[in-house]
């Protein structure tokens, strides 16, 4: 069990995100997200621009011919694909910090990675919520784990870094005054991106353990995500009781799963 801290520890500091993450970010809860916004968000930012431009070129997509522009990679592999990229990527240091990752961040990392393409997934095959805010939830549902890891009670990293001791919602209570959903969830709220993504965050638990959880709201989605990623990515053993209820709902087909156990 974690110690109850006397008085409660203290969330670290979570870098903000950087300026041009939230700029795509909202450009692409527009109803209609303008490409020429997209593609100079994205050349403003050197760093950027070359990680797009190494996935764009990556095996992952797979294009016969080298991309050698970002917006040539609109053109071929879709405003939707570049943005996913470019988020993915601006969101990163963020979780590697500037000393680089230490193994539990790069976990997280990796996990917040996974839920964000599986949310996306969810999102496009039921088609109940808008697939960027779903990628974007997904990404940062874990923000409030990290704001945890980089304080001042290093139990909790330890804890995080066993596969078998992972923190309870009640004990990141009891520890720190709010649990990591909600600690995410205030992140996004002061780095001002959109309140169904920080709702999203904030719920992502709770939802699934609901009677009848809803796909059609964001944290139902991120909750499912969440999930089925640690089964297919990470090895965790089904829970058939937190997976019943959204099987059961008919905007989850038999073709929506089948797309996402494709991943796996």
């Amino acid at each position: 069990m974690l110690q109850k801290a006397a008085p409660k520890a203290k969330p670290g500091i979570i870098p903000p995100l950087p300026e041009v993450a939230v700029r795509l970010s909202q450009e692409c809860q527009q109803e209609t997200p303008s490409v020429d916004t997209v593609i100079r968000l994205i050349e403003s930012d050197v760093a950027l621009t070359t990680k797009v431009m190494e996935v764009s070129n990556s095996a992952l997509f797979g294009y016969s011919r080298k991309i050698n522009s970002i917006p040539r990679a609109a053109i071929v592999l879709g405003l939707r694909s570049i943005s996913t990229i470019a988020m993915a990527a601006a969101a990163q240091p963020v979780f590697s910090g500037s000393g680089g990752a230490c193994p539990v961040r790069k976990r997280l990392h990796k996990h917040s990675l996974a839920c964000a393409v599986v949310s996306r997934i969810i999102a496009e095959e039921t088609k109940t919520v808008d697939p960027n805010s779903a990628f974007l939830s997904g990404l940062l549902h874990d923000l409030g784990k990290l704001s945890f890891i980089l304080s001042s009670d290093t139990s909790y990293a330890n804890r995080l870094a066993s596969a078998d001791q992972q923190p309870s919602l009640d004990e990141e209570q009891m520890s720190f005054g709010l649990c990591h959903a909600q600690a995410g969830a205030h992140y996004i709220r002061k780095m001002n991106l959109p309140f169904d993504v920080s709702q999203g965050i904030a719920d992502h638990h709770s939802s699934i353990h609901a009677e009848q959880p809803q796909l059609v709201q964001l944290s139902g989605v991120v909750a499912l995500a969440n999930h089925l990623s640690k089964i297919w990515f990470e090895g965790a053993k089904p829970n058939n009781e937190q997976l019943e209820p959204f099987l059961k709902l008919e905007s989850f087909a038999k073709a929506s799963f089948d797309a996402l156990r494709c991943l796996s």
